[in-house]
């Protein structure tokens, strides 16, 4: 799993995570039809960069 990790950039990472997090408030508001769950689209670059800082950490 670390070679994997060590192979992607932090952008990757970045972009990666974003897709995951949104795909999944997407299924979130199809199946329990939550409408306030878009309103936690501010938390997407908040998760994008918890994801870069645990990779920068995981690396040192």
């Amino acid at each position: 799993m670390s070679k994997i990790r060590d192979a992607l950039s932090a952008d990757s990472i970045s972009v990666i995570t974003v897709f995951i997090f949104l795909a999944g408030l997407a299924i979130l508001n199809w199946v329990f039809h939550v409408e306030w769950a878009w309103a936690l689209l501010f938390a997407a670059p908040l998760a994008a960069s918890l994801a870069v800082v645990q990779l920068k950490g995981d690396r040192r």
